[in-house]
């Protein structure tokens, strides 16, 4: 409802949307909280507080005084005693970090406009530098104060004791055994009760062996240096950036909690954060709550963590595909597109599936039924000691799959009971559920009794797990069965029947061709993207990043789940360009570059935007690769056994009857399989974005490209010179093309018609700009045209690479300046000086030098350009 402004003006006020009534609209009632009191604020460690002089020595003396107690108590009275230090840190350098930043700008642009006045003196040159190292210090900290602010506010079923054992060889083929089996030191077992204890023995010592410092410190620099802290206040980048000084104490204080299973309750505290779960939350219940841990407890739950997912794969059964390595989410997604394929359709065989969703799964799984599975698993005893349960923990989605594992398991032996039919052409693989952590699908023939084992099955499974149905938000879709029978199970089970499309793992399940309006929801989402950004502050390239880093990935989820419709990806198209050239979500008319031609990559011409359309069929060619190398997975397996069977799969051409989206995959097989070697491509470890390159990309470098793109030009400078070198601005004798009565004479010089050769630099205007330019920097050349002179500076002799990228970062300066010059007159009437322009051009470009150029850079060329 409201934009960046608003939200920057009044954060703390809402809208409410009251009812009509006698009204013909819906009031909307705007509340504005002005003093609205938050509460005392919590200590945090900022990161830039690292950059304080005589930061390390501070640190290091209020670290290395004695404290007695235990290890972990000795880290945590370190860290309470060291905060003083840090506050007093931040009072003495960073306590009004945006208002130094800004003075410090002003400073600079100051001293830099008395040097260009006076350019001889060696006093006002002296001070430039200070200022400019002062400056680079100040803008330094505050782009990580920014940065790190930025993200703050973003009894068993059927089981022995040795069914750890038993997960571990089950097989990938029935009536696959193993007979003999050699151990880590070279000894081999070929009896039954051998084979079973060198398992067993493995999988005991994986878990059970003593931690590692090295653990430990892996463990801690795998944490994003940017992640919110826990109620202690200090994030993973404080212990980073300190590890010479606090990593013992650290170390010591993890390795004492996992061999001890002790810890501090300074340690086990953690902040609860609401995210509300739909995009107007009304009611307390559309929060979740997200546990904020502090890093010593977030390490050593990464530990385990890293222990626990090497065992997974051989613990969790193929129908659960969420937190277990080397599954993905939309293999869930499309077994399950491809089952209900005839749902609705007098031709369906009697079918019955329940989504089903668990109320509030992490905050109702019991502890006591976790630790009943792990030790059923056979985990070491002091494994088990180690863990509790709580959202925002690293490792709580991991034993939340182990604990869905006990409904696989019930399941599975549901589908062994004489009395169960399983849904169709589900009965050769035994598939009667599918969950990726807690959403779950279940699934079966369509009648009662099938139906009824599998809800008893959920029944037993809630009753030992404390995971509950929502009757409300659980479904049931039914096909082809008689409505005597849907009603038996409707009323045995007290769910809602419901139709298709639904909704699993984000993504429209139908069983015809998924349509425009089913996709409607990534559009809205896109345009309200746009709504909320002001773009009038926004240049070419800030729009170029915004539209790569959000406008695109919106529907990167669904691209790579299935082939979107052709007017789906127009439309996002359509947005996407409108946003680039006009700032808004609808344009009318072209512009100014061909999007194809700004979808090439950036070394042959383009601006390096994804092409949807062929990025949706690249990243189907993933489902491709897998069939091909044969990939152990739930969805080639389903592939195989319903469609394939012996068949070849290069060969293949999918049958009339088969599901939408089986057509889609074998239509991209064979688009593959016309433009790549089939050997080389099942061998290769499969990437996206090398795919994408494979299939569609050209490569036809062009060499003015490096210029364009080189790391010191200013971002919105590049933008216009890739225009200029594309003859592609919106010069007047363009816009004459489609309004003959525009006035063509340029409105520099007045004395020819005005187009990008004339404008760059043969205008008389804009050439005086070139000349002063050239003299300043003693460069006698007197070539003029733009792709001359870039060729000129590329092959400069006598002069470094990073002399030469100042050099174009300057001439790009000196072209955008004259392109503003240009609409200065346009739009206000004003003419600006040549000296001005080339003023202008001197700081600006000075200023994005002396800020990002290399660490390598030679002193005489750091001279060079601070005494232009």
């Amino acid at each position: 409802m409201v934009n960046s402004r608003w939200s920057y003006a009044m954060p703390d006020s809402e809208a409410v949307f009251l009812p009509e009534l006698t009204f013909d609209h819906s009031p909307i009632l705007v509340s504005i909280y002005r003093d609205w009191c938050s509460g005392k604020k919590p200590f945090r460690y900022y990161n830039m507080w690292k950059l304080a002089p005589n930061f390390d020595t501070k640190v290091r003396q209020c670290w290395q005084g004695d404290v007695n107690g235990t290890k972990m108590f000795k880290v945590v009275s370190k860290l309470k005693r060291l905060k003083p230090t840090l506050k007093q840190i931040n009072q003495e350098g960073f306590s009004e970090i945006q208002k130094a930043d800004l003075m410090a700008k002003n400073e600079l642009i100051a001293a830099q406009d008395a040097l260009t006045k006076n350019p001889s003196s060696l006093q006002l040159m002296e001070a430039e530098q200070e200022v400019t190292r002062r400056y680079k210090e100040i803008h330094k900290a505050y782009s990580m104060f920014l940065s790190q602010k930025a993200k703050i506010n973003w009894a068993s079923f059927g089981d022995e004791n040795l069914a750890f054992f038993h997960a571990s060889l089950k097989s990938r083929r029935m009536q696959n055994k193993i007979f003999s089996i050699e151990d880590e030191q070279g000894t081999w077992f070929d009896s039954p009760d051998g084979v079973q204890q060198a398992f067993l023995s493995y999988y005991e010592k994986l878990l059970g062996t003593n931690y590692t410092s090295q653990e430990v410190k892996d463990a801690l620099f795998s944490i994003p240096g940017i992640k919110a802290p826990g109620p202690d206040g200090f994030g993973s980048a404080f212990y980073q950036d300190n590890w010479d000084t606090v990593g013992t104490d650290f170390t010591e204080a993890i390795l004492s909690f996992l061999n001890t299973g002790k810890i501090l309750k300074e340690i086990n505290h953690t902040t609860i954060t609401l995210i509300p779960k739909i995009a107007c939350p009304k009611n307390v219940a559309d929060f979740r709550p997200i546990s904020c841990c502090n890093v010593l407890y977030k390490t050593a739950t990464k530990v385990l963590c890293n222990r626990l997912r090497r065992v997974l794969p051989d613990l969790i059964a193929e129908n659960q595909g969420g937190f277990v390595h080397g599954r993905y989410i939309a293999h869930n997604v499309l077994v399950c597109q491809d089952m209900v394929r005839l749902y609705g359709r007098k031709s369906c065989k009697p079918s019955c599936m329940i989504k089903i969703d668990l109320r509030k799964a992490y905050d109702t799984i019991e502890w006591s039924f976790l630790e009943e599975m792990l030790a059923g698993f056979g985990f070491p005893v002091q494994f088990i000691e180690l863990r509790g349960l709580r959202q925002g923990d690293p490792m709580s989605p991991l034993l939340f799959v182990l604990g869905m594992e006990y409904l696989s398991r019930i399941l599975r032996k549901i589908g062994e009971m004489p009395g169960f039919k399983f849904h169709d052409r589900c009965s050769s693989l035994k598939l009667n559920h599918m969950c990726f952590a807690d959403d779950l699908l279940i699934f079966s023939h369509g009648d009662f009794i099938s139906a009824m084992l599998m809800l008893r099955g959920l029944k037993l499974f809630s009753s030992t797990s404390g995971l509950m149905p929502n009757e409300q938000k659980t479904a049931i879709y039914c096909s082809g069965m008689p409505d005597a029978e849907v009603g038996r199970i409707l009323d045995a089970s007290q769910f809602n029947r419901s139709s298709l499309p639904f909704r699993y793992l984000d993504i429209p399940i139908c069983s015809k061709k998924i349509s425009h309006s089913e996709c409607q929801i990534l559009l809205e989402k896109m345009v309200s993207k746009i709504r909320g950004w002001s773009s009038r502050n926004l240049s070419y390239m800030g729009r170029v990043t915004l539209i790569n880093a959000v406008l695109i990935a919106i529907h990167t989820y669904w691209a790579q789940i299935m082939i979107l419709p052709k007017k789906l990806l127009k439309d996002i198209e359509a947005i996407c360009r409108s946003y680039l050239w006009k700032g808004t979500q609808m344009m009318m008319g072209p512009g100014l570059v061909a999007w194809e031609h700004v979808c090439a990559p950036k070394n042959t011409g383009g601006l390096g935007l994804r092409d949807i359309q062929k990025w949706n069929t690249a990243a189907m060619t993933r489902y491709v690769w897998d069939i091909a190398s044969k990939k152990d997975c739930l969805f080639v397996r389903w592939i195989h056994n319903v469609y394939l069977k012996d068949s070849c799969w290069w060969d293949y051409e999918a049958p009339t009857d088969c599901s939408w989206f089986w057509k889609k995959l074998v239509g991209v097989k064979n688009q593959v399989k016309a433009k790549v070697d089939r050997r080389t491509f099942s061998m290769q470890k499969f990437s996206i974005s090398n795919t994408y390159h494979l299939l569609f990309i050209r490569p036809e470098k062009k060499d003015w490209c490096k210029h364009v793109w080189d790391r010191l030009v200013i971002p919105k400078h590049k933008f216009i010179l890739w225009l200029v070198l594309l003859d592609r601005l919106k010069t007047k004798d363009r816009v004459c093309r489609y309004d003959p009565q525009v006035d063509p004479t340029c409105l520099l010089c007045g004395k020819a018609d005005e187009s990008v050769q004339h404008l760059f630099f043969q205008c008389e205007y804009s050439s005086k700009c070139l000349a002063e330019w050239k003299s300043r920097l003693s460069w006698g050349t007197k070539a003029i045209e733009v792709h001359r002179l870039l060729q000129l500076i590329s092959k400069f002799k006598g002069i470094s690479v990073t002399r030469r990228s100042m050099m174009l970062t300057m001439l790009t300066a000196l072209i955008y300046q004259i392109w503003g010059a240009r609409n200065d007159v346009l739009w206000n009437q004003k003419l600006w000086q040549t000296r001005i322009i080339v003023d202008r051009v001197q700081q600006e470009s000075k200023r994005r030098i002396v800020g990002v150029w290399p660490s390598k850079t030679k002193e005489k060329d750091k001279n060079w350009v601070l005494n232009l």
